[in-house]
């Protein structure tokens, strides 16, 4: 995956709700002004929409088909299942989905799996199914309302590579601050037992 996408500036737009996409367009269109082979991923959170993504994208390739985007492609559409940690891993720039205002949106999705990878973060406004979460993760997640702050954010983190390192580095810290959590309440649940 790192090596397919190594050679161009590509960023994710991960979990996608209907609508989002054409914002998602939107902001790919303007950064491709400035970054012209720029690869923008688009996995939507229901994959069987993939098919209608692709055809509203100048019909992109799809890799529930087997497709994989050539160097003139401008969308790939990654619409399986199970696989999301891998576009994580590969693609350190990550739009969380379902958090954009609009029709049947509401709420975001769970940041803290990029952010455990590394990812540097934006999310729309609305991200109250997981307040915890994007709270502990406090500054690392940068909230953008419409496409053209979500455009401005990518050109950013694609111009200044060390501010993109830095910013996944401090939601990956985020994330690591709870890791010893289990263990205490372990310890602590067993000291409860041993008294009784």
């Amino acid at each position: 995956m790192r090596a397919l996408l190594a050679h161009r500036p590509v960023w994710l737009a991960a979990a996608t709700h209907a609508g989002e996409e054409e914002e998602i367009a939107k902001a790919a269109r303007q950064i491709r002004t400035r970054y012209p082979t720029l690869l923008t991923v688009i996995v939507p959170r229901h994959p069987e929409r993939g098919p209608a993504i692709a055809e509203g994208l100048d019909n992109a390739p799809r890799r529930a088909a087997g497709q994989e985007p050539g160097p003139e492609d401008s969308f790939w559409i990654c619409d399986t299942l199970g696989e999301l940690g891998l576009f994580y891993q590969a693609v350190p720039i990550v739009f969380i989905g379902n958090s954009l205002p609009g029709p049947g949106r509401r709420g975001g999705h769970n940041p803290l799996e990029p952010a455990r990878f590394g990812a540097t973060l934006a999310t729309g406004p609305l991200t109250e199914n997981f307040l915890d979460a994007f709270t502990r993760l406090g500054n690392a997640v940068h909230i953008v309302p419409d496409a053209d702050a979500l455009a401005k954010w990518v050109e950013t983190m694609l111009a200044d590579p060390a501010r993109r390192t830095e910013a996944g580095q401090q939601a990956a810290s985020a994330t690591h601050a709870a890791s010893t959590l289990p263990n205490r309440l372990a310890t602590r649940l067993l000291a409860l037992m041993d008294a009784c």
